[in-house]
C-alpha cells in the first residue's frame, strides 16, 4: 500500500530536524518514554531516535506526571529507528503496525508511567 501525505503532513515531515524531542508511547498509553531524534533520513519517514535522561526539577505530590522535569540527551541512551506507516503514525522498524501500535510521537518529551495500569 503507497502512502498518499497531505501538502500540510510533508511539510510537518521537512521540519523534523536532529535535536527535536520525541515520546515512545506504549499502545495501551501506560509508559511514556522521551527520546531525542539523531537522524532523519528519507524525507523525515525514517528517523533513528536516542532514549534521554530524566531529571526531577522539582517533586510535587500526586501523580509522576506532576513533577516539574527536565531532559536531557544521553550518549549512552538506547538507540531506535522508526520508519512512518501509511496509518500516519511511526512505529519501531521491524515491527508490523498491527503490533499494538506502540507509536513514536515527535515534537515533545514526556516521561511518565501509569502505575495503575
Amino acid at each position: 500500500m503507497t502512502t498518499t501525505l497531505s501538502p500540510e503532513q510533508l511539510q510537518e515531515l521537512a521540519s523534523i530536524e536532529v535535536g527535536m524531542g520525541a515520546t515512545y508511547r506504549t499502545a495501551l498509553g501506560g509508559i511514556y518514554i522521551p527520546y531525542t531524534v539523531i537522524a532523519v533520513r528519507r524525507g523525515g519517514k525514517e528517523v533513528d531516535v536516542q532514549r534521554d535522561k530524566t531529571i526531577i526539577v522539582e517533586r510535587k505530590s500526586g501523580w509522576e506526571d506532576n513533577h516539574e522535569k527536565t531532559y536531557e540527551p544521553d550518549p549512552n541512551g538506547r538507540i531506535e529507528t522508526y520508519t512512518l506507516r501509511n496509518n500516519g503514525t511511526y512505529i519501531q522498524k521491524g515491527h508490523p503496525k498491527e503490533h499494538w501500535s506502540s507509536t513514536l510521537q515527535i515534537g515533545y518529551r514526556r516521561d511518565w508511567t501509569d502505575m495503575s495500569m
